[in-house]
């Protein structure tokens, strides 16, 4: 068998075993209760964990709370500066590895831009597309403190084209925190292996626990 040449990359194979992240509903105790806090998987692919991630639901959406080490900067270029993507997949199952028109990318920053602090970004083919989600009043808050920042988002199930959770949907989800200067963090593959706009079929598959 010939070797691989030093130049190939190191293919880690954790996304392709598959991720279920179990979501409790919210009660008492979220965002500080443990039992909300999302995998932390950073070390399977080569990350550093710099930040906590919880999540939770009700029935008006979801809720995300995100603990973050460093001091914030916010610039023209979300993926070299301080920043949170999330992405949703309501056809989780779907075996297309394009954004369709049921895909989702949020951003959000610890500084408004433009005046906004959560913005959808999601990029279509031709063929596929919705009306972009826009911040309401209440999505976001913000706390910076020396050396750390805090942020709480709720998406409502509305901004999310094409789930029906009384139905059951097969729904996925991606996060990525980036920061300036420095490599980001994902929920469930390597940002060096992989664009999560290029590859929606790694996303990890949402439970909404009762």
């Amino acid at each position: 068998m010939n070797e691989l040449p030093d130049s190939f990359p190191k293919l880690f194979p954790f996304p392709f075993l598959g991720l279920v992240c179990e979501i409790p509903r919210k009660k008492r105790g979220f965002p500080l209760n443990k039992v909300y806090l999302l995998p932390a998987l950073q070390s399977h692919f080569a990350e550093e964990n710099f930040a906590e991630v919880r999540a939770s639901w009700d029935e008006a959406g979801f809720f995300f709370h995100f603990f973050v080490t460093g001091e914030p900067t916010v610039g023209k270029d979300r993926r070299k500066s301080d920043s949170i993507e999330l992405f949703f997949n309501t056809k989780g199952d779907d075996p297309r590895t394009f954004f369709t028109q049921f895909c989702h990318h949020f951003v959000l920053t610890p500084e408004a831009v433009h005046g906004a602090f959560f913005q959808e970004v999601t990029k279509f083919r031709t063929e596929e597309t919705h009306p972009l989600f826009e911040e309401k009043e209440g999505m976001v808050d913000v706390k910076i403190s020396p050396g750390k920042y805090w942020m709480a988002c709720h998406i409502p199930f509305t901004a999310l084209h094409g789930y029906q959770r009384e139905e059951k949907s097969s729904l996925t989800f991606f996060y990525r925190i980036n920061r300036k200067g420095a490599s980001p963090q994902s929920l469930s593959c390597s940002h060096a292996e992989y664009d999560p706009e290029k590859t929606p079929l790694l996303w990890s598959r949402i439970l909404c626990l009762p």
